[in-house]
């Protein structure tokens, strides 16, 4: 899975401050299982979603004055993302062998990084696309998905932070086996 997503970190107080980072989803991958309903038309599936994202800039405003933009250390400074969808599929033939796919889920998401932060959210996805079916148990697939992580309200520095993801956009590939 590969795309971009941004970052806000709310901090409420006396001296409101926000933060805004850009990051880039590194690689990563999933494990589905599911099951297609063919009299329906419909495919359903769990799956294991993990990846990372690498903190590109960041821009630091307090009481509504920006303080600080800066570039980040993108090796140290990322957070693990892992969800778990459930999710449900609509194929539409377009012929014998190719098969247009659109659907959506929901799942939880757990943050994690290399300090003390470890969190749970819920998220949804939409995501639309195409496969091939190479033969009766190979099928490629192609889609693009957007993703709506949910927030979190980590304890920083003994501040409530409220953490929040604008829409993720991801490109993803892959071969589907079926039996």
């Amino acid at each position: 899975m590969l795309g971009d997503t941004t970052t806000k970190a709310d901090f409420p107080g006396p001296i409101h401050s926000e933060s805004t980072i850009k990051s880039k989803n590194a690689f990563g991958g999933s494990i589905v299982i599911g099951f297609k309903k063919h009299d329906m038309g419909m495919r359903f599936e769990a799956e294991y979603l993990t990846h990372k994202n690498d903190a590109g800039s960041a821009e630091i405003k307090m009481a509504g004055i920006v303080n600080l933009t800066e570039d980040m250390d993108v090796n140290g400074d990322n957070i693990k993302i892992s969800t778990i969808f459930l999710s449900a599929y609509k194929l539409i033939k377009i012929d014998r062998q190719i098969s247009g796919v659109i659907g959506g889920g929901v799942g939880s998401t757990k943050y994690k990084d290399n300090d003390d932060l470890d969190e749970k959210a819920t998220s949804f996805h939409i995501s639309g696309g195409i496969e091939k079916q190479i033969n009766s148990n190979f099928t490629i697939v192609g889609m693009i998905r957007l993703i709506k992580y949910g927030g979190y309200t980590p304890t920083v520095a003994g501040i409530e932070a409220d953490i929040s993801y604008d829409l993720t956009a991801a490109l993803q590939a892959g071969i589907r086996y079926q039996f």
